[in-house]
């Protein structure tokens, strides 16, 4: 039971964090609700065309955005987790010529994950269903997402293993997100592991990306949430800090994109609050 919790706070952490392909491998537990507050910064000043070729923005251009996220995770069952996430955004593009900022919500996520098969304990299959509601205009450049309603669902695979006396995890998670009223549909995964480093220090590790499909064949690499059309790869790795182990801990990550199609190059980094209620 202690390796499976440890299993449980990484996931929840990757669950809460991730800004791609986030899922929920294990359930939260009945009755059990889980906070996690998220500081997230991200850079950018190069993009990658069609042909992935790597170009920077003329005139020194470059786009930053702070973002903090409350992420919240609720046992309503042993295998039914409900999950709200809310961000807020800071961004701004600018060069030598001009700059546009704008502060806002972002896209709202409410849903849930149920674990429907687990054989033995250190190995289940979940699935999971977001609802996405856009908190903001689309006047106002740059906007921090399409400005649509939509769904997302995937299925995750998740387990665990002992590495001589060191409890690791893994998370396999794959699916799709498609806005109404559009024609963009999007293929999403991620692919997470995490050890334990030592007392309450986890290392945690991520590979994901995204791939968007739609009609609309415009690409604007300066307003970065408006295309449609791109893919994009990441990997990231991550310290997790359990100050009382069944409580609070400490989160921070670095994310580096590597890869990718019409879509900025950009780097992040983040610092999140974990409380277990």
């Amino acid at each position: 039971m202690k390796l499976l919790f440890h299993f449980l706070l990484l996931i929840i952490f990757l669950s809460g964090l991730s800004s791609t392909a986030s899922a929920t491998g294990f359930p939260a537990g009945k009755n059990n609700t889980t906070l996690i507050n998220g500081l997230f910064y991200y850079h950018a000043n190069a993009f990658w065309d069609i042909n992935r070729n790597l170009s920077y923005y003329d005139e020194e251009g470059y786009y930053n955005s702070l973002t903090y996220r409350v992420y919240v995770e609720h046992g309503f069952s042993t295998n039914l987790t409900g999950i709200f996430s809310a961000p807020y955004t800071c961004g701004s593009f600018q060069n030598l010529s001009f700059a546009e900022n704008r502060c806002s919500f972002g896209d709202i996520e409410a849903g849930f994950a149920y674990r429907f098969y687990y054989p033995k304990e250190d190995f289940m299959l979940s699935a999971k269903v977001l609802f996405l509601y856009p908190a903001y205009d689309s006047s106002t450049s740059p906007v921090p997402g399409f400005g649509y309603t939509g769904i997302e669902g995937s299925l995750i695979a998740a387990g665990g293993l002992l590495l001589g006396n060191t409890g690791a995890f893994y998370q396999i998670s794959g699916g799709f997100r498609s806005y109404f009223e559009t024609d963009i549909w999007q293929w999403i995964y991620s692919v997470n592991a995490g050890m334990g480093l030592a007392n309450n220090l986890e290392l945690l590790l991520e590979l994901s990306g995204r791939w968007s499909n739609s009609g609309e064949v415009t690409f604007n690499p300066q307003n970065i949430f408006i295309n449609t059309n791109f893919d994009f790869h990441k990997v990231s790795a991550g310290l997790l800090w359990m100050i009382r182990p069944a409580s609070v801990g400490i989160l921070g990550q670095v994310y580096l994109d590597y890869s990718g199609s019409q879509v900025a190059k950009g780097r992040s980094a983040s610092l999140s609050l974990l409380l277990i209620l």
